[in-house]
């Protein structure tokens, strides 16, 4: 019967140097926020990393409007026209009456 080791670390180690049938918890800081990553590795020391629901909602809201990262959204909950790309911003015009339909 193996034994399960737990680690605690200031980094994740580097590949091929992960011991087996371990746990391991990183300290790490997102967005400014002090956190921890959670892996756990079986007999040949291959990771796997634990996610948290906390740990997914600040790795979004830091992508939120950075670049290569998600768009934010306006008020009403749609895509901000500043951050969708060139060529899919189209322009609706809400028209009343035929008259003003036959001018656009």
């Amino acid at each position: 019967m193996s034994k399960i080791k737990f680690i605690k670390a200031n980094a994740a180690p580097t590949s091929g140097n992960w011991e087996s049938d371990a746990v391991y918890f990183v300290a790490k800081t997102i967005a400014g926020q002090t956190a921890a990553e959670m892996y756990v590795t079986d007999q040949a020391g291959n990771p796997r990393e634990v996610s948290t629901e906390n740990l997914v909602l600040e790795i979004i809201e830091t992508l939120k409007g950075a670049a290569g990262g998600l768009a934010g959204l306006d008020n009403n909950g749609k895509v901000q026209v500043s951050q969708q790309p060139a060529g899919n911003r189209i322009e609706f015009e809400i028209v009343t009456n035929m008259a003003a339909l036959t001018a656009c």
